[in-house]
């Protein structure tokens, strides 16, 4: 942070502390890029403006297999904690994308169960998603989007079938599956 004038001892102080500045902040913007490359690498996903959402997010080429994790999540979150079956479900299908134990991805995904992430993680999540989805080809647009949904829709059944509703999937997810769904229908939303 800047001091003003009036506080420093002369001019060169002064100088100096811009020149702080200025370091600072070329080496977090050449950080920034940096991160964001690792994370392009990983993901395989070339567009800037999803690339610079995730990596605001705090994404990097360690937890960049999580991203569609989130909305499972998200999802298990609603409308409590997850349970412990959800949980492993979850587990389970992140190790299938590649999260394997003791990862720092594994870490990230089980600090997201036990702590629920805020509604911006969740929202910047699937808008960088969203934005992701829109930029694939038709074809590939709806597999991705139908699989997302489906394996949202699954980790809700994994909860309420444990509350013997069969096929049913109680309101509070329900309403966070078709939130998800329409999201990935519209356009997405500009990054604030």
């Amino acid at each position: 942070m800047r001091v003003p004038v009036a506080h420093l001892r002369g001019e060169a102080e002064y100088f100096h502390q811009l020149d702080v500045e200025l370091c600072d902040k070329i080496f977090r913007r050449a950080e920034f890029k940096e991160k964001r490359q690792r994370l392009e690498e990983s993901l395989k996903i070339h567009e800037p403006a999803v690339l610079d959402a995730l990596t605001a997010l705090n994404y990097d080429a360690s937890s960049a297999t999580l991203v569609f994790i989130v909305p499972l999540i998200q999802v298990a979150w609603a409308p409590g904690p997850p349970i412990r079956a959800v949980r492993k479900h979850i587990i389970a299908l992140a190790s299938r994308h590649g999260v394997e134990a003791g990862t720092p991805a594994c870490e990230r995904l089980s600090a997201w169960l036990d702590r629920r992430p805020a509604d911006d993680f969740f929202e910047g999540t699937l808008n960088a998603i969203a934005r992701f989805v829109s930029s694939l080809p038709p074809l590939e647009r709806f597999a991705v989007r139908d699989a997302l949904v489906s394996s949202c829709r699954e980790a809700a059944a994994v909860h309420c079938r444990l509350l013997s509703w069969s096929h049913r999937i109680c309101a509070a997810k329900r309403k966070v599956i078709v939130e998800i769904s329409r999201r990935l229908e519209t356009e997405p939303q500009a990054p604030v």
